[in-house]
């Protein structure tokens, strides 16, 4: 088999249409070497006695020599299903799995060493230079209905003596257990803490330092030059001895999230190997040109170890659903060069797209063909030439078929690939751009595809006038009106942020994801200057992703956990928190021009929240849902109710007064989110099928399936413009309501 190249080839083979079957059906890939492993379930690999690489299965213990060769050793006792493997100084190799660690022999002898507790378990083990072996262990606990616990660093003697050391952290925030764990070469190690988001130092008498890391780091491998690589769900960085951290890579690659929880070595060049997201194998080289080395696919990549003579290896989980028994090992040898093409926004200029590339992974540099094709409107493709760990661009001219689409909608996307000689190929996506893209109007709505590793999270007008997104950990996506998407970084913002709005102040405010309990929230405030400050609001039910900025600079948050009674907290300027207990899953939220709220809650009703504080609640025909609120011109709050017991879906309204009425919108599907804009018009959106629909102030209704795809998240943008985005899909797009001359009403 040739996993190495089929894979790669067969990802892109359907939206390249064969532009490079000549490059494909050539050596676009290094091919692995396959060995048939005895167990076949993913086993943890290590770098053993006799320069072998070993691994524990069962009842096995396997060890494979420099040529390949696969030798099976009966073991005293079971080992079942190792965690993590690891050779000591003695010749010995030692295995951590459930309570305990196992000690094995090279010829299968195995010795026991439990952990002190029952409940304890053993993660991953290192082995430091004087022989002393290093571990994490996790101590679980529940809680309602999510999961936490302690963690520890375990120094373990070669006689089964341990000492354990308490990770610091708040352990009812500590939501996943400690991750990696590698030997220091000062005699202690360091650790990766997902959960608080820290890379840890531990000494050999147990002190411990943590540092923050906003990728929660996970898999952790030494660069052999004093610092460690880390990988984690957000992406890939670096940290060396003083705990100052370089991020490298960071978002997704096809859709993809980069960083994953599995492992990490680095090989002989200095590059980091890791399994990605959708196990993809990648390699990525100090610079941070990121090649894909195997594609994603049965058997999925489990394990990496480094192997004899610099090779690398891959353990491999089989998938009988698919079809896939078999569950080989694969041998990657060292020393091909690989090629990344760059993602990101290309603008085509007199027909033509300049393609970016980046050489990596070895000295002779990348020699092959670039293509690209864009909808099946033709394909085009070029000779490139690149020296080892540089960049470059190669042009390519649009098929007249492409030239022509992208005129008429202004954005298009595009697949790429590159192969190498040699070596292994790249490809990505592009969002091919118009020089000048169709201005938005009524019945002609601008859909703009974002570029790879744009990720959508929620949609807000931001201080600046543009639209604001979340992008990824620590980071915000940034839309102008014109198209231009840009991602700004934050420094301290260690969660992915979820954008809810900004007030007179020019304060964005967001929710932050991922740094939090189950009962703990944190809203963030980013001021001018891109000052950022956070406010960890009391302990209650969960964020239920409603939340709305009042005209007066107060921020409401809805919480809820089903069947108890919800909580609505307001924040001020100065972080000041008050709670409001409503009835139960309260939902949509819409902030008045008062200084007061409505909310929607299960009943259905609909709900009030003075500025004083006083509460009134009015009950709604019938049953259902509501989707979204808005407030409309004279402080009147629409709202979308889904269909119910024999009533079809409606948009419906309530005055300042608690007056309640609805009108139907039959055979549009279930609306959602819902806004009003300056010239009274009222645009939502449906599901199942997706469409965008406004309603005037006469309660016509016209509704667009054009640009539907973008129907989530929705906004006013600064010149009037109301815009959608879907998170799903990656996509934003932008409709006129008719402020405008050049925007005609249709």
């Amino acid at each position: 088999m040739q996993w190495g190249s089929r894979i790669a080839i067969l990802v892109v083979a359907a939206t390249l249409g064969g532009v490079l079957a000549g490059a494909a059906a050539g050596r676009t890939a290094t091919d692995p070497t396959e060995v048939e492993a005895p167990g076949g379930y993913g086993e943890p690999l290590t770098l053993g006695p006799g320069e072998a690489l070993w691994f524990a299965s069962g009842k096995r213990l396997g060890r494979i020599d420099a040529e390949g060769n696969l030798t099976a050793i009966p073991l005293s006792e079971s080992v079942g299903s190792p965690e993590d493997i690891a050779a000591g100084q003695e010749g010995d190799l030692w295995v951590t799995r459930g309570h305990e660690v196992d000690r094995i022999a090279p010829g299968g002898e195995v010795s026991r060493f439990p952990l002190p507790n029952e409940d304890e378990r053993a993660g991953q083990i290192a082995v430091g230079p004087d022989g002393t072996l290093w571990l994490t262990v996790w101590v679980p606990r529940r809680r309602r209905e999510s999961s936490f616990g302690k963690a520890y660093v375990v120094r373990l003697r070669t006689d089964g003596g341990m000492t354990s050391f308490p990770i610091p952290g708040p352990a009812r925030r500590r939501d996943v257990p400690p991750a990696a764990i590698v030997a220091d070469p000062g005699g202690g190690a360091w650790f990766t803490d997902p959960g608080l988001g820290r890379v840890g130092r531990v000494t050999p008498r147990g002190k411990i330092t943590g540092f923050r890391v906003r990728l929660q780091p996970e898999a952790l491998a030494a660069d052999g030059v004093g610092g460690f690589w880390f990988v984690g769900g957000g992406g890939v960085g670096k940290i060396d001895a003083s705990g100052k951290v370089r991020e490298l890579r960071t978002g997704s690659f096809l859709g993809i999230g980069i960083g994953s929880s599995h492992d990490a070595v680095v090989g002989p060049e200095g590059d980091l190997w890791f399994i990605g997201g959708a196990t993809r194998v990648m390699r990525l080289t100090p610079s941070g040109q990121l090649t894909v080395i195997r594609g994603p696919g049965a058997p999925a990549a489990s394990h990496l170890a480094l192997g004899p003579g610099g090779s690398v290896w891959v353990s491999t989980v089989p998938d009988p659903i698919k079809g896939v028994m078999a569950a080989p090992l694969l041998r990657y040898a060292p020393g091909s060069p690989g090629v990344e093409v760059r993602p990101g926004t290309a603008i085509v200029s007199d027909g033509k797209v300049r393609v970016r590339l980046a050489c990596g992974g070895s000295t002779s540099g990348c020699t092959g063909e670039v293509g690209i094709a864009a909808e099946r409107k033709g394909t085009v493709s070029a000779a490139y030439h690149l020296a080892a760990d540089s960049v470059g661009a190669v042009t390519l001219g649009l098929p007249a078929g492409a030239r022509r689409l992208l005129a008429r909608r202004g954005y298009e996307r595009a697949s790429a690939f590159a192969s190498v000689e040699g070596g292994y190929g790249g490809f990505t996506e592009l969002v091919l751009r118009s020089p000048h893209p169709p201005l938005p109007r009524p019945g002609r709505p601008v859909v703009m595809p974002l570029p790879e590793g744009i990720e959508v999270d929620g949609l807000a007008r931001g201080p600046d006038g543009a639209l604001w997104t979340g992008g990824d950990i620590g980071r915000f996506n940034r839309i102008t009106p014109k198209g231009h998407v840009s991602t700004v970084n934050i420094p301290g913002l260690s969660a992915q942020p979820s954008p809810i709005g900004s007030d007179s102040r020019h304060n964005l405010w967001f929710i932050e994801y991922g740094d939090s309990f189950e009962d703990s929230l944190v809203l963030g405030r980013l001021a001018p200057g891109r000052k950022l400050s956070r406010i960890r609001l009391p302990a209650g039910p969960r964020w239920e992703g409603s939340a709305a900025v009042g005209s007066g600079g107060d921020v409401w948050v809805v919480r809820s956990e089903y069947p108890h009674p919800g909580e609505i907290d307001r924040i001020n300027a100065r972080g000041e928190v008050s709670r409001f207990r409503v009835g139960v899953e309260p939902g949509a939220i819409a902030a008045d021009r008062s200084g007061g709220v409505w909310f929607a809650e299960s009943g259905p009703r609909i709900g009030h929240i003075s500025a004083s504080g006083e509460m009134g609640v009015y009950p709604l025909p019938g049953k259902g849902f509501v989707g979204g609120m808005t407030v409309g011109r004279h402080g009147v709050v629409w709202f979308t109710h889904w269909a119910r017991r024999r009533l079809p879906p409606a948009i419906g309204h309530i005055t300042p007064d608690g007056q309640v009425s609805e009108r139907p919108v039959r055979h549009l599907g279930n609306p959602g989110r819902i806004l009003s804009a300056p010239d009274g018009n009222l645009w939502f959106t449906t599901e199942f099928p997706r469409r965008i629909v406004r309603m005037t102030p006469h309660g016509q209704l016209k509704a667009w399936r054009r640009g539907a795809a973008a129907a989530g998240s929705i906004a006013l943008g600064p010149e009037g413009n109301i815009w959608f985005a879907a998170g799903d899909q990656d996509t934003v797009a932008v409709f006129c309501p008719g402020l405008t001359s050049d925007c005609p009403d249709s």
